[in-house]
């Protein structure tokens, strides 16, 4: 699988990669069998650590004949492990809401590795990875922990059709905190989030953008704030407003980069606009 590094950012603690577009992996049904698969270089020295895989399996053998779909996700070489939002969970991992804290102290297991598992017969659908939801991962390097999240989706398509189902993984983005034994807040990007606490950080700013995408107005919700910009692609400021209700009508249409200040620090979220 080929994987292109289309945006770095590397501000004080958090390195931040941007997958532009987001990068799809598909698995068809056509018959038989069909797999996908990808796979993730998390510190940049060339060598990939994290591999996803998407199946669709087919069995002709048993008395009915039985379909079923999954995504799972594995460390290549065993330097990471993937969290839990529930420990309870015994199946499929779960995934976690932007602000939320990933540290020592959620439920870290290098066992359960499915993100989607789907079995036709038994009606049985696992999944909580739809859009906007986190995976928290650990990369271990030199006898330290480093705490990290991937933003992804997974879902199932079954068509109209025979043959026309599939199931998808995106990948939109990840990130990781560079100092070692320091957790992470899902979502945060280009921030630094010292001397601000994780935990100061995850009360204080859990902002919402809606609608996301927007044709031109959208506002934020769960943030106290100092002031906000609005930066393009190429990082330019286009906007810079201490309000809530933010209008981008008159901007072309894209991706754009919401920056809330707060507490001497800030914390980034992305706004499309169509």
């Amino acid at each position: 699988m080929f994987f292109l590094l289309l945006a770095k950012y590397g501000f004080s603690q958090i390195q931040f990669y941007d997958f532009l577009p987001d990068t799809v992996t598909t698995a068809y049904e056509n018959g038989s069998s069909d797999t996908a698969n990808f796979s993730i270089d998390i510190n940049g020295d060339s060598i990939n650590d994290i591999s996803f895989s998407l199946a669709y399996q087919y069995n002709f053998v048993s008395p009915h004949s039985t379909a079923n779909f999954f995504v799972t996700v594995n460390s290549i070489n065993g330097n990471n492990q993937f969290g839990s939002s529930d420990p309870n969970v015994v199946c499929f991992i779960e995934g976690f809401m932007a602000g939320d804290t990933i540290d020592n102290n959620i439920s870290w297991d290098p066992l359960y590795n499915y993100l989607l598992f789907s079995h036709n017969e038994l009606l049985l659908y696992c999944s909580n990875f739809y859009s906007h939801r986190y995976l928290a991962f650990t990369d271990m390097r030199n006898g330290e922990c480093f705490y990290g999240w991937i933003l992804l989706k997974t879902q199932t398509y079954y068509g109209q059709d025979y043959g026309t189902a599939k199931v998808y993984l995106d990948v939109k983005e990840f990130a990781y905190n560079t100092d070692a034994e320091h957790g992470i807040v899902a979502g945060d990007t280009i921030s630094s989030i010292y001397p601000t606490s994780i935990s100061n950080l995850s009360l204080k700013a859990k902002p919402i953008l809606y609608p996301n995408p927007t044709s031109g107005k959208f506002y934020i919700k769960n943030a106290e704030h100092d002031k906000i910009d609005i930066r393009n692609i190429m990082g330019e400021v286009v906007l810079e407003t201490r309000n809530n209700e933010i209008d981008i009508s008159e901007y072309p249409n894209g991706l754009y980069f919401v920056h809330i200040y707060f507490g001497g620090t800030f914390i980034t979220r992305k706004i499309i606009k169509y």
